[in-house]
């Protein structure tokens, strides 16, 4: 849920960054947020498997 907005802000900023007088000032937040996505899509996606095929093994 976390990962949401970051999934619409990087691609938004860095597509102005590459259309701007001074990209750099778009880029490195839109790339940014772009790895921001994909660390917290993989930390859902492993909490959720995590959550459905961990067991508990007691002896």
């Amino acid at each position: 849920m976390l990962s949401i907005p970051f999934f619409v802000l990087g691609p938004v900023l860095i597509y102005i960054g590459a259309g701007s007088d001074h990209p750099i000032i778009f880029l490195m937040p839109g790339i940014a947020f772009a790895i921001l996505a994909i660390v917290f899509m993989y930390n859902g996606i492993q909490i959720i498997l995590d959550s459905m095929f961990k067991t508990n093994k007691t002896r």
